[in-house]
């Protein structure tokens, strides 16, 4: 019985966390387009952040207490004299905040043709630095 409210009480929690996260996002607005895909039936959720010209160098990937943070520590050469004709790909710093349900862990993450994927598992809190895998 107390195992049942506890799960009904997790649903509630990861619902409201859901709910806000577009509340949230208005205040804390992510510079890059992203997605973000929980898979209920199995207790699994995917990030997934565009990030075309970075690569896993530049970036610094934290989660700790539900909270995920993306940044990058990339800098723009201040003497390069490049003139473009266009310039629509960005490579500027950037730091955007996602609350993640603090029940969710990271699995793994990986950096590949501009796309930062995290895959995430409903267990315990316990991740903080997430190693950013290339191929």
């Amino acid at each position: 019985m107390l195992e049942l409210r506890l799960e009904k009480y997790i649903n509630w929690m990861e619902d409201a966390l859901l709910a806000n996260f577009n509340q949230f996002q208005k205040t804390f607005k992510s510079v890059l387009p992203y997605n973000f895909i929980v898979d209920r039936e199995k207790n699994t959720a995917r990030f997934q952040m565009a990030l075309a010209g970075y690569a896993a160098d530049d970036l610094n990937v934290t989660y700790a207490d539900g909270i995920l943070t993306v940044s990058s520590n990339h800098k723009t050469a201040e003497t390069d004299k490049t003139e473009f004709v266009h310039h629509g790909i960005s490579t500027r710093y950037f730091e955007s905040v996602f609350p993640i349900n603090p029940l969710y862990e990271v699995v793994d993450a990986s950096l590949k043709n501009g796309l930062l994927v995290m895959n995430f598992k409903k267990t315990k809190k316990d991740s903080t630095k997430v190693e950013i895998k290339t191929t």
